[in-house]
Protein backbone atom coordinates (compact mmCIF):
# COMPACT_ATOMS: atom_id res chain seq x y z
CA UNK A 1 0.00 0.00 0.00
CA UNK A 2 2.66 2.26 0.58
CA UNK A 3 4.05 1.94 -2.79
CA UNK A 4 0.93 3.24 -4.00
CA UNK A 5 1.11 6.33 -1.80
CA UNK A 6 4.66 7.24 -3.06
CA UNK A 7 3.94 6.52 -7.06
CA UNK A 8 0.64 9.45 -6.27
CA UNK A 9 3.19 11.38 -4.62
CA UNK A 10 5.52 11.47 -7.72
CA UNK A 11 3.21 12.07 -10.06
CA UNK A 12 1.90 14.79 -8.19
CA UNK A 13 4.52 16.23 -7.18
CA UNK A 14 5.79 16.46 -10.78
CA UNK A 15 2.56 17.39 -12.28
CA UNK A 16 3.08 20.94 -9.69
CA UNK A 17 6.62 21.36 -10.65
CA UNK A 18 5.36 21.22 -14.48
CA UNK A 19 2.72 23.80 -13.20
CA UNK A 20 5.50 26.09 -11.28
CA UNK A 21 8.18 26.05 -14.29
CA UNK A 22 6.02 27.09 -16.80
CA UNK A 23 4.31 30.43 -14.64
CA UNK A 24 8.26 30.85 -13.71
CA UNK A 25 8.89 30.93 -17.63
CA UNK A 26 6.33 32.94 -18.21
CA UNK A 27 7.31 35.65 -15.38
CA UNK A 28 10.73 35.30 -15.75
CA UNK A 29 10.20 36.09 -19.95
CA UNK A 30 7.56 39.03 -18.66
CA UNK A 31 10.92 40.14 -16.70
CA UNK A 32 13.38 39.82 -19.04
CA UNK A 33 10.98 41.85 -21.78
CA UNK A 34 10.79 44.77 -19.42
CA UNK A 35 14.51 45.13 -18.02
CA UNK A 36 16.55 43.62 -21.20
CA UNK A 37 14.35 44.28 -24.54
CA UNK A 38 15.71 43.11 -27.22
CA UNK A 39 13.85 42.95 -30.63
CA UNK A 40 12.57 39.44 -29.70
CA UNK A 41 10.61 38.61 -26.96
CA UNK A 42 12.74 36.36 -24.15
CA UNK A 43 9.14 34.40 -23.54
CA UNK A 44 10.48 32.25 -26.53
CA UNK A 45 13.84 31.59 -24.94
CA UNK A 46 12.42 30.95 -21.27
CA UNK A 47 9.51 28.93 -22.31
CA UNK A 48 11.88 26.24 -24.06
CA UNK A 49 14.41 26.04 -21.11
CA UNK A 50 11.18 24.91 -18.99
CA UNK A 51 9.98 22.58 -20.90
CA UNK A 52 13.08 20.41 -21.45
CA UNK A 53 13.42 20.89 -17.19
CA UNK A 54 9.29 19.29 -17.53
CA UNK A 55 10.35 16.45 -19.61
CA UNK A 56 13.42 15.88 -17.58
CA UNK A 57 11.03 15.83 -14.57
CA UNK A 58 8.66 13.01 -16.54
CA UNK A 59 11.66 11.10 -17.57
CA UNK A 60 13.27 11.54 -14.14
CA UNK A 61 9.03 9.96 -12.53
CA UNK A 62 8.79 7.40 -15.09
CA UNK A 63 12.50 5.96 -14.38
CA UNK A 64 11.74 5.96 -10.49
CA UNK A 65 8.31 4.33 -11.58
CA UNK A 66 9.83 1.49 -13.34
CA UNK A 67 12.69 0.52 -11.31
CA UNK A 68 11.12 -1.33 -9.15
CA UNK A 69 9.75 -3.55 -11.82
CA UNK A 70 13.39 -4.02 -13.40
CA UNK A 71 14.26 -4.79 -9.77
CA UNK A 72 12.20 -7.32 -9.17
CA UNK A 73 12.44 -9.25 -12.71
CA UNK A 74 16.21 -9.46 -12.26
CA UNK A 75 15.58 -10.82 -8.86
CA UNK A 76 13.54 -13.51 -10.31
CA UNK A 77 15.49 -14.80 -12.97
CA UNK A 78 18.86 -14.69 -10.47
CA UNK A 79 17.00 -15.92 -7.70
CA UNK A 80 18.77 -14.05 -5.57
CA UNK A 81 16.45 -11.19 -3.06
CA UNK A 82 17.86 -7.56 -2.78
CA UNK A 83 17.01 -6.02 0.25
Amino acid sequence: MRGNYQVLGYLMAVNMETVILMLAGWWVGGWLNTNYPKDFTWIVVTFPIAAVLVVHSWYVLFRSLMRPKNLENETAKDGLHRK
